[in-house]
């Protein structure tokens, strides 16, 4: 059976899923602006481990070609490295999404709406895994998940 990795695109009309006016003033505005950002930071995590997953993506494993290799296990090993770090800095940068989400009044009031015992604790516990991990994944991501600092490099 041969796999396929395959990515979807969500498109959606912004009015149906933002509802401030972006030509005003509303206060809702800056909600609906984190909540852009989180949707595009999820898709971008999703690419990205995706990315590592996949077995082969020829065009990205040029570093590191079948033919160089006696395990397949080892093509794409730069690919892999990669999308690691950057998902690394990508899943920084959601865990601040939900917790600048978490602290509006907008949000507070979408969870009051759900009438989901479950899904407001689902939403809340995601909430403190990010708050409880946040230490720890800055200093993953500031280790290797950014650019390769010096510190980084060090540990070499």
């Amino acid at each position: 059976m041969v796999r396929r990795n395959t990515t979807e695109v969500r498109i959606s009309v912004p009015s149906a899923i933002l509802k401030s006016d972006p030509q005003s003033n509303d206060p809702r505005k800056q909600f609906d602006v984190l909540v852009a950002r989180m949707c595009v930071l999820f898709e971008d995590l999703r690419l990205e481990l995706n990315a590592i997953e996949a077995d082969s993506i020829p065009k990205l494993d040029v570093l590191d070609p079948a033919g160089r290799f006696v395990e397949t296990k080892d093509v794409g090993k730069a690919r892999r490295h990669y999308f690691l770090r950057r998902s690394i800095g990508t899943l920084h940068e959601f865990a601040e999404a939900i917790r600048w989400i978490n602290a509006c009044p907008e949000m507070h009031a979408l969870k009051n709406s759900w009438g989901s015992v479950e899904a407001t604790k689902t939403w809340d516990s995601a909430v403190s895994f990010f708050l409880t991990n946040q230490r720890f994944i800055e200093d993953v991501r500031n280790d290797i998940g950014g650019h390769f600092g010096i510190n980084a490099a060090h540990t070499l």
